[in-house]
């Protein structure tokens, strides 16, 4: 014959509550093993995401000229990140059917940290613009 325990009575034993406590724990480390690995990734990208917001305000400036003439050129920011453009003639503009007009190609190399781990971005495109006229007084 069982016993009825009144309700009031009724509740979690001790090893249900001791199970429930370890389940909780261990799933309350995974979460913030989780988050710390996604802070450790977010820090990690941060540079990266500042090279190509370099890389972008470079092209930009570029893309934005009047006249264009192959060349080279170089410099860098106050916060470490250097930056090279190049300017070509596109090998299809020896054709060209418009004096003064043409094809460049333009590339954009966005690097940072020492020379021996040394990261880089690069970013290139094609532009159709006024050929620059050389400059009679040199």
């Amino acid at each position: 014959m069982k016993r009825q325990r009144p309700a009031r009575m009724r509740g979690f034993t001790l090893l249900e509550v001791l199970v429930s406590t370890v389940l909780l724990a261990s799933v309350f480390v995974a979460v913030m093993a989780l988050c710390s690995q996604s802070l450790h990734n977010f820090s990690q990208i941060e540079p990266h995401k500042v090279a190509l917001a370099h890389a972008r305000e470079k092209m930009n400036e570029l893309l934005m000229l009047e006249e264009l003439k192959p060349g080279t050129s170089a410099g860098s920011w106050d916060d470490g990140y250097r930056w090279r453009a190049s300017i070509a003639s596109s090998a299809p503009d020896a054709k060209s059917s418009s004096p003064g007009y043409g094809l460049f190609d333009i590339r954009v190399v966005i690097s940072w940290g020492n020379l021996s781990a040394e990261k880089s971005y690069a970013v290139e495109t094609t532009q159709w613009a006024k050929k620059a006229t050389p400059d009679a007084n040199l």
